[in-house]
């Protein structure tokens, strides 16, 4: 039998959170410098160990995942590969948009609206989880980032960690910002930190990359 914990990650009216994962698919085209690869490839860890909690404790989840704009009706849809061990199950949401909000999809709006609160994690920092936790805020809809499950890109002036921590700051305006560990052993309070290290070994898909 399953370890036994209680939830308390609800929000309002006492409706369970939803974790949602954004944009965990493959890059495409020119591949990260090594540091921003690094980033990133902690944060799916990070990712991954969010995804593993929130199955075992029966939590919504949410994936969304940016599409390119047909160039003409005739034109087949870029879809993205997941990446390896965040696959969306059957029984779990998948949104796509063209925009980096999730709010670009009205069915992700729809299901927000409905939702204790949206919990985020994935890439990139900097725009589609900021963009929409922006969003949340202005429709009131309770949002949390998992700040360690993300990552920023760099440019031309700070670097992936550098540009990070002020996307971090600039979302702390928001809404939350956690620890993905504080976040589990918050929301699972039969959990303890110990049984948050052993998810990489309990989970396959929890595993570095």
């Amino acid at each position: 039998m399953g370890e036994v914990f209680r939830l308390a990650g609800r929000g309002r009216r006492g409706i369970l959170a939803t974790l949602v994962l954004v944009d965990l698919h493959e890059f495409a085209g020119v591949p990260p410098a090594a540091p921003e690869l690094e980033s990133q490839s902690k944060a799916v860890v990070m990712c991954r160990a969010a995804l593993a909690f929130a199955r075992e404790a029966g939590m919504p989840i949410a994936f969304l995942r940016r599409v390119p704009a047909l160039s003409s009706l005739l034109s087949t849809p870029a879809i993205p590969k997941w990446i390896s061990g965040i696959e969306p199950r059957r029984n779990e949401m998948v949104f796509a948009r063209e925009t980096p909000s999730g709010y670009g999809s009205s069915q992700f709006a729809r299901m927000a609206q409905s939702t204790g609160e949206l919990v985020l994690a994935g890439l990139f920092g900097e725009s589609s989880c900021l963009s929409t936790l922006v969003e949340a805020h202005h429709r009131r809809h309770p949002c949390t980032l998992l700040g360690d499950a993300s990552c920023s890109s760099a440019n031309d002036s700070l670097s992936a960690a550098e540009r990070h921590v002020d996307t971090l700051a600039r979302a702390a305006l928001y809404g939350r910002v956690a620890a993905t560990e504080d976040w589990l052993v918050e929301t699972g309070k039969g959990r303890s930190r110990e049984g948050f290290a052993a998810l990489p070994d309990k989970f396959p898909h929890a595993a570095p990359l």
